[in-house]
């Protein structure tokens, strides 16, 4: 097992109108551990499988050192092209009278 402890994190919905009843897991991530200095996660079906080829897998998201822009990759494709498909570009931007 891991002798570091991993942040992770669940999106759940109420199974009934009301808010009662089980909740039912949306989508779990996890933040792995890489070699780059900026944040990464696995974005999981599955709050206990975060491995890049289960079939559990949704996609990861990748952030840049600073954490004012990430990238949403969803699987690898197959074939030739075994790139990931970009599925959405986050940028964060302060106001131009924000502090440093």
């Amino acid at each position: 097992g891991d002798l570091v402890h991993r942040p992770r994190y669940g999106l759940f919905a109420s199974s009934q109108p009301d808010g009662t009843g089980e909740p039912l897991l949306l989508m779990a991530a996890e933040r792995q551990q890489q070699r780059s200095m900026g944040p990464y996660y696995v974005i999981s079906s599955s709050d206990l499988d975060f491995d890049r080829d289960s079939e559990c897998f949704l996609a990861r998201l990748a952030g840049n050192i600073f954490c004012t822009q990430y990238l949403l990759h969803g699987v690898r494709r197959s074939g030739n092209d075994a790139s990931r498909a970009e599925l959405a570009a986050i940028r964060f931007r302060k106001p131009g009278d924000a502090p440093r």
